[in-house]
């Protein structure tokens, strides 16, 4: 029709009078029939408890019926008007606003084809699907998700169970929340024209998300200790109610301070982490030149060197660790990993699902500037404007944050472990049978297998390569830098030593695969104290430096403590020092 239409316009002006009656006949026929599409989607789209035009009307004519004093419902033509009236009340489905979803490509399409006929103009149908879709059905599809995130972040165990999704296993919570957000981009798909509304709930969501995120964070990291004054005491800001006070770990004190976590992040294993997830996450393969088995145990030491180094001096020279500084409960450790893992999925899928949105709804994101108003942890509202993609890259940067904070937590507890249990070896004790081990390296053993076998159930392989390498070369690291606070060992105390040394070492083996040859230099070290300080000299100059001028340093005092003669002697201990120098002095040349 409209390409005779076309034709008619063409005409000679003498059948101009004709040809306006036609344009105009066929005009209405395309009004009537946007019409009828529109009262047929009605039908299908009309929300039964509330926008039904029957049930409207069966409401306003009930009054009505009461005073009909004939009927004629069993007449040929009552008949034929009920048989009319359910033939045009059935459908094939149900009626609901959802049903827009499956009809709307459909109708897109036919606009589309009307205002292409003309000029651009947009047709009625179109302002009927703005109208319904920005006013009835992104308001109830809101509502929608409103109820299942609040169902999916307040759920019992919500942050406990883990869905069986394969490699990784993820937290009911994250997952639930992601299949939310999987509809809202399956809708953007859909309806396009759309995006700037619809990923604007993008945001709702994962707010939502994001601050339940944070306040299991916060149960799980801290503790509280009652003061000493009870309730009558005056609590800090940092309080949650009277008469007791927020008690942070070290590590996750550590974990959050801007300097010493950016500090740790610098550092080559953390790197290696980093490098390895980019390059997994592009490929979608495990990369081989980060595999697990491609680096030496050298290697290793290289990349754990400094931070044992900072560790030491952070925690090596403090007063004595109490338990309550640590994270003893096996659970929190547990729920730290999954935590960690279901966070850094959440964010890799997120980014993936808007990665597959088309480019003209992820250009519209960009271009698109929304209000928003976010709450702190102080009750005050900040209000702000910002481009919804550059949002929602924020909310996964700082999910990701989060999720780093969690890894590197884990990481620092393991290492405030090793001081908690080996640094109090350098203490002066009873002796013990030279077969026995002190408790503390009994229990060191003990928690780094508890340590081993939670966190391997709920992380990868490079992951678990991160938290456990090192830990040789720190608790060597431990044991020469106590040396220095050793008032002096006789023979016994020397053998005693080696074997906490050798308990280590086996323990840690078990648990990396490797030799962990950094405690076998500590074990070395304390054997070098068979020799007398001149001996040790000697042997220096003899088979070269394997330790560092600080270390030496601590071994010849050690050495000079424990000898019987030379203790005594006023300047015995600089005099050496200053023949080590010359001694390691004349090695580097």
């Amino acid at each position: 029709m409209d390409a005779e239409l076309k034709k008619l316009r063409q005409n000679d002006q003498t059948d101009l009078g004709e040809d306006e009656e036609m344009i105009s006949l066929s005009e209405n026929f395309w009004e009537t029939t946007q019409a009828i599409i529109e009262d047929l989607v009605d039908k299908y789209i009309a929300d039964n408890g509330n926008t039904s035009s029957l049930v409207m009307q069966k409401s306003n004519t009930s009054t009505a019926e009461k005073l009909i004093l004939f009927r004629f419902d069993a007449s040929a033509c009552a008949l034929t008007a009920q048989s009319r009236q359910t033939f045009k009340q059935s459908l094939i489905c149900p009626s609901s606003p959802w049903n827009i979803i499956a009809l709307y490509p459909q109708l897109e399409r036919f606009c589309n084809e009307r205002e292409a006929e003309m000029n651009g103009k947009p047709c009625r149908l179109r302002s009927y699907l703005d109208s319904f879709i920005v006013n009835v059905f992104i308001d109830q599809f809101k509502c929608k998700l409103e109820a299942l995130t609040e169902q999916a972040l307040n759920e019992q165990d919500a942050w406990r169970v883990l869905m069986h999704y394969p490699n990784p296993r993820i937290l009911g919570s994250c997952w639930n929340v992601y299949s939310i957000c999987d509809q809202i981009g399956k809708l953007i798909l859909a309806m396009d024209k759309y995006t700037e509304r619809l990923s604007v709930l993008w945001l709702l969501v994962i707010d939502e998300f994001s601050n339940s995120a944070n306040n299991i964070y916060e149960k799980v990291v801290t503790s509280w200790k009652p003061t000493s004054e009870g309730k009558d005491s005056v609590v800090s800001n940092m309080s949650y109610e009277d008469g007791f006070k927020e008690k942070r770990k070290i590590s996750a004190a550590w974990a959050v301070d801007e300097d010493i976590s950016r500090l740790l992040k610098s550092l080559p294993n953390w790197f290696m982490v980093n490098c390895y997830e980019d390059a997994s996450t592009s490929s979608g393969n495990t990369p081989s030149a980060f595999s697990p088995s491609s680096e030496s145990e050298s290697d290793v030491c290289y990349r754990n060197e400094r931070e044992s180094e900072i560790l030491i001096g952070n925690l090596g020279t403090a007063k004595q660790l109490v338990r309550d500084e640590l994270i003893t409960d096996i659970e929190v450790i547990r729920s730290l990993a999954c935590i960690h893992e279901s966070l850094k999925w959440f964010c890799r899928s997120m980014r993936s699902l808007i990665e597959k949105l088309q480019e003209s709804s992820r250009k519209a994101m960009r271009k698109c500037v929304v209000q928003l108003q976010r709450v702190d942890e102080n009750g005050i509202v900040h209000q702000s404007e910002e481009h919804i993609a550059a949002a929602l890259d924020s909310r996964l940067t700082d999910l990701d944050a989060k999720a780093d904070t969690c890894l590197l937590i884990i990481h620092l507890e393991l290492r405030v472990h090793c001081f908690f249990h080996l640094l109090p070896l350098a203490r002066v004790r009873p002796s013990l049978p030279h077969d026995e081990l002190d408790n503390e390296v009994i229990d060191f053993g003990r928690d780094m297998g508890h340590f081993h076998q939670v966190l391997s159930t709920n992380l990868p392989p490079h992951k678990m390569k991160y938290l456990f390498d090192g830990l040789g070369h720190l608790s060597a690291s431990i044991f020469i830098h106590s040396s220095q606070h050793m008032q002096k060992l006789n023979e016994n105390g020397k053998k005693r030593v080696c074997r906490n040394i050798f308990a280590v070492q086996q323990r840690l083996s078990q648990l990396t695969g490797h030799r962990e040859s950094e405690l076998e230099r500590a074990r070395i070290f304390f054997e070098l104290l068979n020799h007398d300080p001149d001996q040790l000299l000697a042997l220096i100059l003899e088979r070269g430096a394997i330790f560092s001028h600080l270390e030496y340093t601590y071994l010849l005092a050690l050495a000079l403590r424990s000898h019987p003669i030379l203790s005594a002697q006023p300047g015995a201990l600089e005099q050496r020092i200053s023949q080590l120098k010359t001694i390691l002095a004349q090695l580097k040349k």
